[in-house]
């Protein structure tokens, strides 16, 4: 929970201070390129469109479970995030 704290943290003076806004979008885009490198190859008959889509959908939903397994620990619902976004990799 210390590395989740510090996380939000840094996102909430991403919008107040510019030095920590580009250190958290570039470690944000970081993650979702390499999101998408693991869907693609995983699902290579996907568009790279839906490939991109697919991964910021996945981040989304990640950064909302993180963020609120800091406040609210409920097992099942991290669980359901997590087959969530597996869903959302691996699916039709």
């Amino acid at each position: 929970s210390d590395y989740l704290g510090l996380r939000l943290h840094l996102w909430s003076l991403a919008p107040l201070e510019p030095a920590f806004e580009a250190v958290t979008r570039a470690a944000q885009t970081t993650y979702r390129a390499g999101l998408a490198r693991l869907i693609a190859a995983a699902r290579p008959d996907l568009w790279p469109a839906d490939v991109n889509q697919r991964a910021a959908d996945i981040l989304i939903i990640q950064n909302g479970r993180w963020l609120t397994s800091i406040l609210l620990v409920d097992p099942a619902a991290i669980e359901r995030s997590v087959t969530r976004c597996e869903d959302i990799a691996f699916g039709a």
